[in-house]
């Protein structure tokens, strides 16, 4: 039950008064206050109502105002008069001036702090009265009120107004009134306010522990910069209790938020996001947003989070798309090739990953689409985001929409009673990889041309938009634009992906990466299954003629068939042709040149022994053995500038080539080059 204080100043019948509380169901301490009681001894007595747990303090009019000010926590009422006070009033001034409403129609002016209801009609046919109900509060001057009063037959008001109506002879009547006859109206009024302020403060406790236990801290600003509150984390990130913050300027707690950033901020209507302040040797990210009284902006909260536990949100996340698969695994430098070709498309691709637009991966099968899209996922500023990947040449068409868009609950048969999220609502904040895009039917198509447009999917047998901000690349080993002319894909779709193209060149343009992928991945595939395998300079020459129809995929498996079924350390061009025709059969199967002694030898010039590189000693070829020409293979040519820049030195030499120096050592031994160098190689 409430606490409600009933302020009087004259005698009352309390037996009286506690019967209508009692009747309201109204818990009321009645309190007697003397009028002549100074300011002082008023808020000393306010003070005490409100030390007693004083939640509402009911009041007339003429003490409201003079309490109000004073008061902290409880709310002070003033007393509402009902329409039967006016009637009542009407019909004493009658009792007292018989036939005054008889006579003609009078004008009325009541005077009031709070409106009384009035119902016109019924007083006009009881009085033939037309009363007017005002506040006194409405004229700041007395006299003004005075004039105003002039034009009518009869004041009402209360007792501090008769000296008014006095000094200007205008016609009042003024009666103590008994407080009881609305009382009990009033004490309901009191409960449901003390109820209603009881809920609100419930509900501000509980949303400040809410914002007090939050890992952030956050601060309430008003227009000017002034810091009007915080919550209870504001003294872990500032060092300062919130209540000791309140009234100073942010741009003194956080000299880097100027006055003219805040400034613009308020007037543009731009919230901060993701902003990078110190304080205190402590790295801050501060995002805010505005607080409105209708149309305008009345200040600003600031919500600050400490960067180091950001960083510890963002490896949370990462582990989390780890678990499901959603992350991309390469990166630029998995992207093995040095060829000139390979160079450019690399470059593109690096600046394409640092914009937001959609980009198109052309290229034949097994030229590594994949590894760029994940490799442009991963040096993109979404790289914390999902990466999600979709063959849609490996779903049915009746199965690619619902994966890709989702569905709703009981959407078809067979559906999941609770529904599904769709990838793209799975790759939300980050990048979506459609592989085979050209495998999609057109019906497909068109709810992708929707997402790219809204920016928001649709699931299947529902009517929900939901946004998504996702970037997606896309990929094809067919010629669109040549499907787009068969009318096999939607030219608005074909130019909506094709904002950022990348042509990726086949294997066969690109000669100079055969040797180095096929030793990575001969290396690689050795390291696993505990082999070493080295080919021969003439096993080299027809991995580099080889048209390698599959591009890397092709050559990553031959390397990884090559390793398994070979159990000679040494692969030599011969080997070399019969695994390839496993692998295709249309490869050529030349047989390779004899030498004198029937061993295969490679037809390239031979590097005749004590030839100088220019400006270099003499090279050492090792007694004059056959050894591939430099033009003919560029990694002798590297290998041999390496040895002759270090002196020979396997430690240097390996460094400078950025390889181990067991590489180093099978590199010398496959071009015979061990015995002239291995003095040197300490």
């Amino acid at each position: 039950m409430s606490k409600i204080f009933y302020i009087t100043m004259t005698e009352q019948d309390e037996k009286n008064i506690h019967r209508l509380a009692r009747e309201a169901g109204v818990d009321v301490t009645m309190e007697l206050l003397d009028g002549l009681t100074s300011q002082e001894m008023l808020r000393a007595q306010v003070r005490d109502w409100e030390s007693r747990g004083a939640e509402v303090i009911l009041c007339k009019g003429i003490m409201e105002k003079a309490i109000r000010p004073l008061a902290e926590s409880a709310y002070v009422l003033g007393m509402r008069f009902s329409f039967d006070t006016s009637l009542t009033l009407l019909a004493d001034y009658e009792k007292l001036h018989p036939g005054f409403f008889r006579e003609k129609s009078r004008r009325v002016l009541m005077l009031s702090n709070h409106r009384i209801p009035l119902n016109q009609t019924l007083l006009q046919d009881l009085f033939q009265a037309q009363v007017s109900n005002r506040s006194p509060e409405e004229w700041k001057n007395p006299e003004d009120l005075a004039s105003y009063a002039a034009g009518f037959d009869l004041v009402i008001s209360g007792q501090e107004w008769i000296p008014l109506w006095k000094k200007h002879r205008t016609p009042y009547f003024y009666k103590p009134f008994d407080e009881t006859i609305s009382l009990q109206q009033n004490l309901l009024l009191a409960e449901e306010i003390a109820q209603s302020r009881r809920l609100l403060q419930e509900k501000k406790e509980a949303i400040q522990t809410i914002l007090d236990n939050s890992f952030h801290a956050i601060l309430t600003l008003d227009c000017q910069g002034t810091i009007l509150q915080g919550n209870g984390q504001v003294k872990r990130y500032f060092k300062k209790a919130p209540a000791q913050l309140e009234g100073e300027s942010i741009h003194t707690l956080l000299p880097q938020l100027t006055p003219q950033a805040l400034w613009e901020a308020m007037a543009l209507r731009k919230d901060f996001y993701g902003e990078v302040l110190e304080y205190e040797d402590n790295l801050l990210v501060m995002n805010s947003f505005f607080l409105y009284q209708g149309e305008e902006v009345s200040g600003i909260v600031l919500n600050f989070e400490e960067l180091r536990q950001t960083s510890r949100v963002e490896q949370k996340l990462t582990s989390i798309y780890q678990e499901k698969g959603l992350v991309a695994r390469y990166t630029f430098d998995d992207i093995l090739g040095a060829s000139p070709q390979m160079e450019e498309v690399k470059g593109f691709a690096r600046k394409f990953a640092l914009h937001d637009a959609n980009i198109l991966l052309c290229g034949e099968s097994g030229t590594g689409k994949e590894l760029f899209a994940q490799s442009i996922h991963h040096a993109s500023p979404r790289r914390e985001g999902p990466f999600v990947s979709v063959n849609c040449g490996a779903f049915p068409e009746s199965l690619l929409e619902s994966e890709l868009f989702g569905y709703a609950e009981g959407a078809f048969t067979g559906a999941s009673r609770k529904g599904k999220k769709g990838l793209f609502e799975l790759a939300n904040h980050g990048t979506i990889f459609l592989d085979e895009i050209g495998e999609m039917n057109l019906s497909g198509q068109v709810r992708l041309l929707r997402v790219l447009e809204e920016r928001a999917v649709t699931r299947i047998g529902d009517d929900r938009v939901i946004p998504v901000d996702v970037r997606i690349v896309a990929a094809s080993n067919k010629k669109l634009f040549r499907m787009v002319e068969e009318g096999r894909f939607r030219e608005d779709l074909y130019y909506r992906l094709n904002v950022l193209m990348l042509n990726i060149p086949p294997l066969r343009e690109r000669q100079e990466d055969i040797l180095l992928l096929a030793e990575h991945f001969l290396e690689a595939f050795g390291q696993k299954n505990q082999k070493q395998i080295e080919l021969t300079p003439e096993a080299r020459q027809v991995l580099n003629a080889c048209p390698w129809k599959g591009n890397v995929r092709q050559l990553r498996n031959f390397c990884e068939r090559l390793v398994i079924v070979t159990d000679t350390r040494t692969v030599s061009g011969e080997q070399v042709r019969r695994h390839l025709a496993y692998l295709d059969p249309e490869i050529p199967q030349a047989p390779a040149e004899t030498g004198p002694t029937g061993a295969a030898v490679s037809t390239g010039t031979v590097v005749p022994s004590g030839a100088a590189m220019p400006g270099r000693a003499p090279v050492p070829t090792g007694a004059g053995l056959p050894v591939p020409s430099r033009a003919s293979d560029p990694e002798l040519a590297r290998l041999l500038d390496a040895l002759n820049q270090t002196g020979g030195n396997r430690a240097e030499t390996a460094a400078l080539l950025g390889i181990s120096t067991s590489s180093l050592w099978r590199r010398m031994k496959k071009y015979q080059l061990t015995a002239a160098w291995g003095p040197q190689g300490k």
